[in-house]
C-alpha cells in the first residue's frame, strides 16, 4: 500500500515538470522549421508571418501523445484554413543507449513513422512531419526548457505566442485567433514557471531524502512521522512541492483510515499551504468530489465547496474547469440553484465547443434530477 499512497505522493512532489527555463518564450520569432520527411498532408516550407500553426510534438512510444491524437484533429476540423496543425515526431529515431548514436537510417526511420500514421487513418487529421537528426528537439524544445512531450506550440505572426501541454491550448488558442491574447502575460508565466523549476531542481535531492524518511517511519508504522515529513517537503517550497498537499489528503484518508482527519486538513493547514495555488486548490477539490470516494468513507463536500470557492476567486470566475468544479460542489452539498448557475458559466467560459458540449451534458443532468 505504501507504493501506492505514499509512493504517489513522492511521485507528486518530485516528477512532472516539464519545464526547465530556457531562452525560447512566448513573444520570441519562432525557429525555422528542420524536417527530415513530409509524411502526411502538404509540405510547410516556412512559417508564414500571417498564418497561425499549432506545432505538436510527439513521439509513436508516448501513450499521452496518441490519446491526444484526437483532440489535434478536431482542432484542424475546427479552425480549418485559420490554423495549421503540424505533429512534429522527435525522440523516436532508434539510437544506441550510451553513445546516442543514431541506429536506424532516416530513411528507416521516416518510413516506420509513416507507417505508424497511415494506420491512423483520419483520426490523425493532420499535417505530420518526421524531425532531422534531432534539429527539432533541440531548437524548439530544449531553446525553451520543454522536456517533455506532448508539448504544443501556438505560433502567429511568425512568433511563438504559447508553449504548453496540448490538451491546455484551446484556450490561448481561441484568444490568439481573436486577437485578445496577451503574449506579455504569457511570457511572464514562462519565466515564472522556469523560476519554479529551477526552485525545485535545487530543493529536489532535498525533498528526496526526506520522503526517504518518510518510507522508513511508515515501515516502522509510525504515521505521525509520516506526516511530519509530508509537511517537512511542503514547507521546502510550498509554490514548488504543493502537489504534496493532495498527496498527504490521501495518505490519511486511505492509508490512516481517517476520512474526519482529511477532511480537517484540506479545509485548514492543506489549504494554507496553496491558498494562492488556484490550479491545485482545484485539483484537490475535485479528488474530494470523485476519488476520494473510493477510500470507503464519505468526503466532506463541503470542504470542496470551500477550496473551490477559493479557485474561482483567484481565478475571477473565468476558468471553466474551475466553475465545472464548483458546480459540482454546490450540487454535492444540496445547492442545486448554485450547481445550475456554476455550470452554465463554465459552459460560457469554455475553450472549445467539445469542452462546452460536456459541460451541457452535465448541466441537463442536473437539471433532470430531483
Amino acid at each position: 500500500m505504501i507504493g501506492r499512497v505514499l509512493g504517489f505522493a513522492a511521485a507528486l512532489t518530485l516528477c512532472g515538470a516539464t519545464a526547465l527555463g530556457g531562452k525560447l518564450s512566448p513573444g520570441d520569432p519562432a525557429p525555422k522549421l528542420a524536417v527530415a520527411k513530409w509524411i502526411k498532408g502538404e509540405p510547410v516550407k516556412e512559417l508564414a508571418k500571417d498564418k497561425t500553426y499549432v506545432v505538436e510534438f510527439w513521439a509513436t512510444w508516448c501513450g499521452p501523445c496518441i490519446k491526444g491524437i484526437p483532440h489535434l484533429t478536431e482542432v484542424q476540423k475546427e479552425y480549418g484554413d485559420k490554423v495549421t496543425v503540424i505533429g512534429v515526431n522527435i525522440w523516436d529515431r532508434k539510437q544506441d543507449r550510451q553513445t546516442k548514436k543514431f541506429t536506424e537510417s532516416v530513411d528507416d526511420y521516416t518510413k516506420r513513422i509513416g507507417e505508424f500514421v497511415n494506420k491512423q487513418g483520419d483520426k490523425m487529421g493532420y499535417t505530420v512531419a518526421a524531425e532531422a537528426d534531432g534539429k527539432m528537439a533541440e531548437n524548439w524544445m530544449a531553446a525553451a526548457g520543454q522536456n517533455g512531450i506532448p508539448c504544443a506550440f501556438i505560433v502567429s505572426g511568425g512568433k511563438v505566442m504559447w508553449i504548453g501541454h496540448p490538451m491546455a491550448m484551446d484556450q490561448p488558442l481561441k484568444q490568439i485567433l481573436a486577437g485578445d491574447f496577451d503574449v506579455g502575460a504569457a511570457a511572464d508565466a514562462a519565466k515564472r514557471q522556469a523560476q519554479i523549476d529551477e526552485r525545485r531542481a535545487k530543493l529536489q535531492e532535498r525533498a528526496t531524502e526526506i520522503m526517504g524518511e518518510a518510507e522508513k517511519a511508515f515501515n516502522d508504522d509510525d504515521m505521525d512521522t509520516v506526516l511530519a515529513k509530508m509537511d517537512e517537503v511542503i514547507a521546502l517550497d510550498p509554490e514548488v512541492f504543493g502537489e504534496m498537499v493532495i498527496g498527504k489528503y490521501s495518505f490519511i484518508a486511505s492509508q490512516m483510515g481517517d476520512q474526519k482527519r482529511a477532511d480537517e486538513y484540506a479545509a485548514g493547514q492543506g489549504m494554507e499551504a496553496i491558498k494562492d495555488n488556484a490550479p491545485l486548490l482545484n485539483h484537490l477539490a475535485w479528488f474530494i468530489l470523485t476519488e476520494a470516494k473510493a477510500f470507503g468513507s464519505e468526503p466532506d463536500a463541503a470542504v470542496a465547496l470551500k477550496l473551490a470557492k477559493r479557485a474561482n476567486a483567484l481565478t475571477e470566475g473565468k476558468d471553466a474547469d474551475v466553475l465545472d468544479t464548483l458546480a459540482k460542489a454546490c450540487w454535492e452539498t444540496g445547492d442545486k440553484e448554485g450547481a445550475a448557475k456554476w455550470q452554465q458559466a463554465a459552459i460560457d467560459n469554455a475553450p472549445s465547443d467539445e469542452e462546452a458540449d460536456v459541460y451541457r451534458k452535465t448541466l441537463s443532468e442536473y437539471q433532470g434530477k430531483d
